[in-house]
């Protein structure tokens, strides 16, 4: 079963341009990638700010931990990951952003999925003084 975070986003879209409203959030992520696997709830808020007809800007400020093996010495380890970023979402088929399902619904998995694939270090060290595989 693919993953999802849905939030209801009716009344700010229902609300003059300029209106924000933030979530809370705190959800466990499940089979995430067959490379990462998350250890620890995802946390952190996530405001959103109508911008435009049908647009939402989302401003993501989120943490999770991930398991990964260290690039030295190959042994696993948690890695925090951090995520501040803005995206935007719109009911419009726009290609820069994620859709806004039935102007009621956003499910900022997809995001958040992109956000930490990409936040994930490509050579993972466990700790400075690492000396690899012995």
């Amino acid at each position: 079963m693919e993953q999802k975070i849905l939030l209801d986003v009716s009344s700010i879209l229902n609300s003059e341009i300029g209106t924000s409203q933030s979530f809370n959030i705190k959800q466990q992520i499940k089979d995430f990638d067959k490379e990462l696997k998350l250890v620890k709830d995802l946390i952190g808020r996530v405001a959103f700010n109508h911008v435009e007809e049908n647009q939402l800007l989302g401003f993501f400020d989120l943490a999770a931990t991930a398991e990964v093996a260290c690039a030295r010495c190959l042994k696993a380890f948690q890695k925090p990951i951090k995520l501040n970023y803005e995206q935007m979402f719109s009911t419009n088929n726009q290609e820069d952003t994620f859709p806004i399902v039935g102007k009621k619904t956003i499910d900022i998995f997809p995001s958040i999925r992109q956000e930490l694939l990409l936040n994930i270090p490509i050579k993972p060290i466990c700790k400075k003084e690492c000396k690899g595989i012995k």
